[in-house]
């Protein structure tokens, strides 16, 4: 368990290494099983994920929250 702890940054990023490379390689494939294949990957490496993707007001969001209220004409610039 200590190792797991002291190594976690080189497995998170080995991690992402992996999921980068096998989006290359299915890009180069023609058949879409693959492509469905890395698809439920990286959905279930972004639920996992502290911050989601881009909200519809292009900012970041923390899982399991609310979406925030869209802005006021008013406010903006």
């Amino acid at each position: 368990m200590s190792w797991l702890l002291n190594h976690w940054g080189e497995l998170v990023a080995a991690a992402g290494a992996l999921v980068a490379a096998a989006s290359f390689i299915t890009r180069l494939t023609p058949t879409p099983k693959d492509d469905a294949a890395l698809l439920k990957i990286q959905q279930t490496l972004a639920r996992l994920s502290v911050l989601q993707p881009l909200d519809s007001h292009r900012k970041l969001k923390l899982p399991l929250t609310k979406p925030s209220p869209p802005p006021h004409p008013d406010d903006q610039l």
